[in-house]
């Protein structure tokens, strides 16, 4: 999920400027193709996902998202080929946008309990998002175990992994023993998804803004406690951080009762 970006939807472009006839290779391609217009890409990227989020994928056509931007049909299919990647794309953009803000090299600066509370708050904003809960309630309608996977791949996915790579972060200092960082993200965004997701699902009074801190908060602890070196093992029981590919080590768990 050719590197995306940042906020305000930009999203990935092999380079920059309007394309011209193959017969004119700009001086400074940056890979194989014509040049892409970034603000056109942009526009598109943003009808697709209002349309999809409107009508649904079956519903909206390539035809209706050019329509939408102000661009040719042809546009459309020269930047994104069809309407899967497209669907892709837009998925994308909107998770690399509202995931800007989980500076992972900020994060690598914080003590483990607020880096897990300022993921916690990020995850909830992208996952509250009215995008979000109308691109799920999407997923649900049409029933389609492709649209599923694409969906997964795009969006659960690379964020799982980035949350992985936050707890991977947490030095032997912070006197964990995480042996899967990407089960601890599952486990960890699983348990602050819980309530405030279910609430947004079924159309019910969302959680308030303080409420949700002391969610998230409450979340962060509890995994805290489920990470924490038992007291009295040796130097050697450090901050585990093995790959999730990898066979994990059976955790340790504390005497007391």
């Amino acid at each position: 999920m050719s590197k995306q970006s940042t906020h305000g939807v930009m999203v990935p472009t092999a380079g920059a400027g309007r394309a011209h006839p193959a017969a004119e290779a700009p001086a400074r391609s940056r890979g194989r193709g014509r040049p892409r217009d970034e603000s056109k890409r942009a526009s598109i990227v943003l009808a697709a996902q209002a349309l999809f989020c409107a009508n649904g994928y079956g519903a909206t056509t390539m035809e209706a998202i050019a329509e939408h931007a102000g661009v040719s049909k042809l546009t459309v299919y020269n930047q994104f080929g069809s309407k899967q990647d497209m669907f892709v794309a837009a998925v994308t953009a909107k998770c690399a946008e509202m995931l800007a803000p989980l500076d992972l090299a900020a994060t690598g600066h914080m003590p483990p309990r607020h880096a897990l509370i300022a993921t916690g708050h990020t995850f909830l904003g992208l996952l509250l998002s009215p995008e979000a809960v109308a691109m799920f309630r999407l997923i649900m309608q049409e029933q389609s175990s492709e649209l599923s996977e694409l969906f997964y791949r795009s969006a659960i996915q690379p964020t799982t992994e980035q949350v992985a790579s936050v707890i991977a972060g947490f030095g032997p200092d912070a006197h964990l023993c995480v042996d899967d960082p990407r089960q601890a993200a599952h486990d960890y965004l699983d348990l602050i998804k819980g309530r405030p997701f279910l609430l947004s699902q079924m159309g019910l009074p969302p959680m308030g803004r303080a409420e949700l801190e002391r969610h998230v908060e409450h979340c962060a602890d509890l995994m805290l406690r489920a990470w924490t070196r038992p007291a009295g093992t040796g130097a050697d029981n450090r901050t585990r951080t093995t790959s999730a590919a990898g066979p994990a080590a059976s955790p340790r768990r504390s005497k007391r009762g």
